[in-house]
């Protein structure tokens, strides 16, 4: 039957459609599988990470499905990412393989629309995946279900004006999800709520992280990123973005012409920006020059880093890391950023130019903090202060947007040397460690017994 206005989908009658066949030693461990077997209406998941939050919420949604066609009801649920580059890259195939496992002959399900928003539809019931940058796409009527997924990185604006409506009339099901990331979150308000069932965890409780794996993230993660991220505590970092950036961190290190040398771009008209980062001990790192030139491009901004190390006679090892929108994004009408960069610098020896599709930015904040100082009190970065003025100007000034879900760049005057140093820590200290969630499906096992 069609979900009428006013009707209430929670039937007493029924028991939650639970999918037992798969072991919990596999991709679903206990910690998450509490969140996969409660009944409530109302849950917020906000555990630490690389828990297997992901695949728990795929399937509590093919559980949710099961329930509804039990009911005999048919409707529309949301599955809600910051943005849909986003929920498609960290939601989608998972939960492909999630209905593979448990319908691999989609006697239940065949997806509908692989354009934006795409759907799946389960013989009625229609699961639509969208980003919440432009929450008025998701406005509804008498949604079943609703899984937010790394809400706090997503304005209350999309919950409380868009979201929520869309199943007060129904009393539908809703899950809001992710990192637990201060306490002047909204999510944490949601937390303590008694009107919702929380689940929170460290990741070594959620199975699949080990006591030594926990603590080698701890001997080279900022103490208040490590709490936050691996032990799930709402820590308040406060407003400035680069907290553990010091007067530790700056050495008059000069530029060294023989020394491994990476050079970081961030591209924008203005300015064009360009960082020297070069190792001055084995894993150790020093910002030595910074590159900014006012209504430039990136053709000048490499002609003009090219003369510099001509002039100082460089024979170090030279690679570079960009922003990766420069991988489509042109500065002639001929070639992207991209390719700008490796054909001027492709004359010197072994030079690579590397990249990988921008994390959040809470992500790249966090790695950069990370460098800067270890719970363990290991500094991996270091900066010239006097060399790279505007650098450090960003680190120490720049602050959170109101909502904290990005930068302040006060207008695109601030914001750009420390988004290219970003670029550098997330390439090389293995924070991609922490971005992902569990991908390992191996150890799943399931039967068709339902």
């Amino acid at each position: 039957m069609i979900l009428k206005p006013n009707q209430k989908i929670f039937n007493p009658d029924l028991k939650l459609h639970i999918p037992k066949s798969v072991k919990f030693e596999g991709i679903v461990k206990p910690k998450i599988g509490e969140y996969i077997t409660s009944t409530s209406t109302r849950r917020c998941l906000m555990p630490a990470r690389r828990v297997g939050k992901t695949f728990g919420i795929c399937i509590d949604i093919w559980a949710k499905v099961r329930y509804f066609q039990q009911c005999g009801l048919k409707g529309s649920m949301i599955y809600a990412a910051p943005t849909y580059v986003q929920a498609n890259k960290v939601f989608w195939n998972k939960m492909l393989t999630v209905l593979q496992w448990y319908d691999p002959l989609q006697q239940y399900w065949n997806i509908e629309s692989r354009s934006t928003p795409r759907c799946i539809n389960f013989n009625g019931i229609r699961l639509y995946v969208y980003g919440t940058n432009n929450p008025e796409t998701m406005e509804g009527d008498g949604y079943l279900a609703i899984w937010i997924d790394e809400a706090a990185d997503i304005k209350e604006y999309a919950w409380e004006t868009v979201l929520q409506p869309a199943i007060a009339d129904t009393e539908g099901y809703a899950t809001i999800a992710g990192t637990p990331n201060g306490q002047d979150n909204w999510t944490h308000k949601i937390y303590h709520s008694q009107d919702w069932q929380s689940f929170n965890f460290t990741s070594v409780e959620g199975g699949f992280v080990t006591e030594e794996s926990s603590q080698r993230f701890k001997d080279n993660m900022n103490k208040k990123a490590y709490e936050q991220e691996f032990l799930g505590y709402f820590i308040t970092l406060g407003d400035l973005a680069y907290y553990a950036y010091s007067d530790k961190n700056k050495k008059d290190i000069e530029f060294n012409p023989t020394t491994n040398s990476e050079l970081c771009f961030d591209f924008n008209v203005n300015p064009t920006t360009c960082l020297i980062n070069q190792e001055i001990e084995p894993g150790i790192w020093c910002f030595t020059k910074e590159f900014s030139y006012e209504h430039s491009n990136t053709i000048n901004s490499c002609e003009a880093i090219h003369k510099f190390l001509q002039d100082s006679k460089f024979s170090g090892r030279l690679n570079a890391v960009a922003d990766y929108t420069g991988r489509s994004k042109r500065s002639s009408s001929t070639k992207t950023d991209w390719q700008i960069i490796e054909t001027r610098f492709k004359q010197y020896p072994h030079f690579e130019l590397n990249g990988s599709p921008n994390p959040l930015v809470k992500d790249r904040v966090m790695c950069i903090n990370n460098t800067f100082e270890s719970s363990s009190g290991k500094i991996r970065q270091f900066v010239n202060a006097k060399e790279c003025k505007f650098l450090d100007t960003d680190l120490i000034t720049q602050n959170w947007n109101s909502t904290r879900t990005g930068l302040n760049d006060k207008g695109g005057l601030i914001g750009h040397k420390s988004d290219a140093a970003g670029y550098f820590s997330v390439k090389h200290f293995n924070t991609d460690m922490i971005f992902d969630d569990i991908t390992n499906t191996s150890a799943v096992t399931t039967s068709s017994g339902w």
